[in-house]
C-alpha cells in the first residue's frame, strides 16, 4: 500500500515507514493500567488480538486456537498474556479469560488512542490483518500476524514481525464467510503459531 501511494503521487519510495506518536500521558496511562492489572516491568508481554472487524471475519483465527497458544505462552517463565480487542470480542475474550485464568483482559471498551497506547506497551503483539496490525507497525512492535482471506503480499512489517499464511489454494478469497470445505483459519495449528511466537520472542532481551 505505501509503494503504491508513492508511485500514485510521483514520489519515490524508500521503504518509509508508518508514523504514529503517542503523548506522554496516554503512554503513562496504560502503563498504569497494565501494572494494576498485574503486568509488571520484568515481564515479556504478549499482546493476543483477539477478533477482526465484521466486514472480513474470515480474518479471525479460532477462538480455541487462541486459549490454547495462551496457555503455552503463559507457561513460559517470564511472559505475559493480554487480551486486546473491542466490542466485537466481548464474548470471545470472556470466554478465553475463563478458559485460561491467568490471561490479563485489558477490556474491549478503550478508545483508539488509548487502544493504541496500551499496543505500545507489547513486546509482541499476535493478530490478524485488522487496525491492531496497522498500529503495531506504526508504534515499531514486534508483530506476528495471521493471514487468511486477505492478501498477506499488501503489508510490509518491515523486518520486525512474520506473517503465517495459509496454503490452500482458495486463499486469500476475500470472501466475508468461508464456503469451502477447509477453513484456513481452523487448518492453521496453535502449534505452528506459537513456534512463530516464539521464535520472536527469543530475538527480545529484555
Amino acid at each position: 500500500y505505501q509503494q503504491i501511494t508513492f508511485e500514485m503521487v510521483g514520489l519515490p519510495f524508500k521503504n518509509q515507514e508508518y508514523m504514529l506518536n503517542l503523548c506522554d500521558a496516554l503512554r503513562k496511562e496504560a502503563q498504569k493500567k497494565l501494572f494494576q492489572l498485574g503486568v509488571w516491568g520484568n515481564q515479556r508481554v504478549v499482546g493476543l488480538n483477539t477478533g477482526c472487524g465484521p466486514i472480513f471475519a474470515t480474518k479471525k483465527w479460532t477462538e480455541s486456537g487462541y486459549i490454547e497458544l495462551a496457555g503455552k505462552l503463559l507457561a513460559l517463565p517470564d511472559v505475559s498474556v493480554i487480551l486486546l480487542g473491542g466490542p466485537d470480542e466481548v464474548e470471545r475474550n470472556t470466554n478465553i479469560k475463563k478458559a485460561v485464568p491467568a490471561v490479563i483482559d485489558t477490556g474491549t471498551d478503550n478508545n483508539l488512542p488509548e487502544f493504541a497506547a496500551i499496543l505500545n506497551q507489547l513486546d509482541l503483539l499476535v493478530t490478524g490483518d485488522t487496525i491492531a496490525m496497522h498500529l503495531g507497525i506504526a508504534l515499531k512492535i514486534p508483530t506476528l500476524v495471521i493471514f487468511s482471506s486477505t492478501s498477506h503480499t499488501e503489508i510490509d512489517l518491515y523486518g520486525r514481525g512474520e506473517k503465517l499464511t495459509s496454503d490452500l489454494a482458495c486463499a486469500p478469497c476475500y470472501k466475508k464467510v468461508c464456503d469451502s470445505m477447509k477453513n484456513c483459519m481452523e487448518e492453521l495449528s496453535t502449534e505452528t503459531v506459537y513456534q512463530a511466537a516464539l521464535n520472536l520472542l527469543n530475538k527480545i532481551n529484555k
